[in-house]
C-alpha cells in the first residue's frame, strides 16, 4: 500500500467550518468528531486494519463541495421501486420533489430534523454510536471517516417506527450521485473531488417490523470524480425485527468508505445484506452490537467485481449478553485485476455465555490476475459458546464447465450459469420481488460484462 505523508486534514476540516444552523447537541456531537478526526488523520499502511486498502489517489485530492444538481424525475426512475414509499438524496441533499415518504412513521430530513416529530429520540441518537468509534470496546479506536461523516454531513435521512408497528412495504432511501462535471484541479493544480456525507439513522421502536432499502447510485455510470463517505445508524428496540439491503452501484471510478452500525436490545433481530457492484474503490465497515439478552445479527454481502476494482468489508459483531447469536456469509465474485478484503470479527465478551456465531467468507476467481484476502478472526472470552469460522478461495469448478459443454450449452454461458449459482442464495434472498428483480438483472449484466446500470 502507498504511505500518503504529508497530506493535510486542513481541506476537509475547512468543510466543517461551513456547517451551522444545527440544534446545539448535535453541534456538540459535529465538534467532538471532528477533534477525534483530527487527532486520528486518515489512515496508512502502519494501521493494521487499513494496511490493505490503498487510499493513495482519493487523498491526493483535494475535496470540493458537491454540486447542486437538480434532476428530473426521469433520471431517477430507473433507481425506484414503484411500490415502496421513499426518501430520494441528490448528492447528499434531500430532493423531495423526487421523493414519497412513508406516512405511518416519520421520516424527515435530517436538515430539518423537528420537521415530522420525535426530534427528542432524533437527536438523542444520531451520532451517539458512530459518531468516530468503531465499537465501544477500548480497542476499537476511531473510525475516521465515520467521524469525518459525523462532522461534515449535511443532510440525511431520520427513520422512527413506533412501538408495535409493522410497517409493510419496505422503505427505500435512495443516495443518487450526481457530479456536475469530471474531476477538475483546484487552485494550486491539486485533482479535485466531488464529495458528499449521506447519513441515516432508523430507530425501531419495541415489537416493531420494518424493511429498509438503501441504493447507491450514479445518475451517469461513467461519472467518475467523486466520493460518497455515508453513514448508516440502526437502534434495534427490544424485540423489534429490522431487515436492511444495502445496494451499491456507484460509477466505475467513484470512491466509496462506508460504515454501519447496528445496536440490539432484548431479543432484537437485525438482518443486513450488502451487495456491491460498482465503484472503484469501496470499503464497507459493519458493526454490530449485541447488547440484549436474546438478539440476533445476521451479516450477509455479496460482492461482483472486475477489471481494476476494489472491495473491502470489515465486520465486527460483538456478543455482550447471554444467548445471543449472529450469522456471516459474504460471497465475492472478481474478474479481471479485481481485488477484495474480507475481515470479519466475532468478539465474545465474557458475560456472553451461550453464544452461537458463524462466519463464513467464499471467493470465486474468475482470471489469473483477481484476488481475494480472506481473514475471519474469534476473539472468545466465554467459555460456554459455539463459534466457527472459515474461508474458501477457489475456481470454476472443470468437471461441471464440461458437464454443461456436453450436454450443447455454449462455454461462455456455462460459465456464466455456475457463477450465477455460486452467488444467486444471496440474490435470492431478497423477498421484496421488485427488489429481487433488480438484484438479478444487476448480476447477469455482471456476468455479461455490462458493469453498473
Amino acid at each position: 500500500m502507498t504511505v500518503v505523508s504529508g497530506r493535510s486534514s486542513a481541506p476537509w476540516v475547512d468543510l466543517y467550518a461551513r456547517r451551522g444552523g444545527e440544534p446545539e447537541v448535535l453541534r456538540a456531537r459535529r465538534q467532538e468528531a471532528i477533534e477525534r478526526f483530527e487527532a486520528a488523520g486518515f489512515p496508512t499502511a502502519r494501521d493494521e486494519e487499513w494496511r490493505q486498502t490503498n487510499l493513495g489517489s482519493l487523498l491526493r485530492a483535494a475535496p470540493a463541495e458537491a454540486s447542486r444538481r437538480p434532476l428530473q424525475g426521469g433520471e431517477a426512475a430507473r433507481f425506484l421501486y414503484p411500490d415502496c414509499p421513499r426518501m430520494v438524496f441528490v448528492n447528499g441533499r434531500y430532493a423531495p420533489e423526487l421523493s414519497s415518504p412513508p406516512r405511518q412513521v416519520t421520516a424527515v430530513a435530517l436538515a430539518e430534523p423537528g420537521a415530522g416529530g420525535d426530534t427528542e429520540a432524533i437527536l438523542e441518537h444520531l451520532g451517539a454510536y458512530a459518531s468516530g468509534r468503531a465499537s465501544c470496546s477500548a480497542d476499537a479506536g476511531v473510525h475516521p471517516f465515520a467521524a469525518l461523516n459525523t462532522g461534515l454531513f449535511e443532510d440525511g435521512a431520520a427513520i422512527v417506527i413506533p412501538d408495535g408497528a409493522v410497517v409493510e412495504p419496505p422503505l427505500q432511501v435512495l443516495w443518487l450521485n450526481a457530479p456536475a462535471a469530471p474531476a477538475t484541479e483546484s487552485g494550486d493544480g491539486t485533482p479535485a473531488v466531488e464529495v458528499s456525507f449521506p447519513r441515516l439513522l432508523v430507530i425501531a421502536g419495541e415489537n416493531s417490523q420494518v424493511s429498509v432499502i438503501e441504493t447507491f447510485a450514479a445518475v451517469d455510470p461513467k461519472a467518475g470524480g467523486y466520493f460518497v463517505c455515508p453513514v448508516s445508524e440502526f437502534v434495534c428496540g427490544a424485540g423489534s425485527v429490522l431487515h436492511h439491503t444495502r445496494l451499491q452501484a456507484d460509477a466505475t471510478d467513484a470512491f466509496h468508505l462506508g460504515f454501519q452500525h447496528a445496536q440490539l436490545e432484548r431479543s432484537a433481530s437485525f438482518d443486513s445484506s450488502s451487495l456491491a457492484f460498482g465503484g472503484g474503490l469501496v470499503r464497507n465497515d459493519t458493526v454490530g452490537l449485541l447488547d440484549g439478552e436474546g438478539s440476533h445479527c445476521t451479516l450477509d454481502g455479496l460482492y461482483v467485481i472486475d477489471g481494476s476494482q476494489f472491495v473491502d468489508n470489515h465486520m465486527r459483531v460483538e456478543h455482550r449478553q447471554p444467548h445471543t447469536t449472529s450469522h456471516q456469509l459474504y460471497k465475492g465474485v472478481l474478474d479481471g485485476r479485481a481485488r477484495s478484503v474480507f475481515n470479519g470479527r466475532i468478539y465474545v465478551h465474557q458475560a456472553a455465555q451461550k453464544t452461537d456465531a458463524k462466519q463464513t467468507n467464499r471467493n470465486l476467481l474468475l482470471s489469473k490476475s483477481a484476488l481475494a484476502n480472506s481473514n475471519p478472526q474469534l476473539e472468545i472470552f466465554a467459555d460456554d459458546v459455539r463459534c466457527t469460522h472459515g474461508s474458501t478461495i477457489g475456481r470454476l469448478d472443470e468437471e461441471a464447465l464440461f458437464y454443461l459443454r456436453s450436454r450443447g450449452i455454449e462455454s461462455e454461458q456455462a460459465h456464466a450459469m455456475l457463477v450465477y449459482a455460486f452467488a444467486r442464495e444471496l440474490v435470492e434472498k431478497a423477498s421484496h420481488e421488485p427488489l429481487r428483480q433488480d438484484l438479478e438483472g444487476r448480476l447477469l449484466a455482471s456476468l455479461n460484462g455490462g458493469g453498473t446500470r
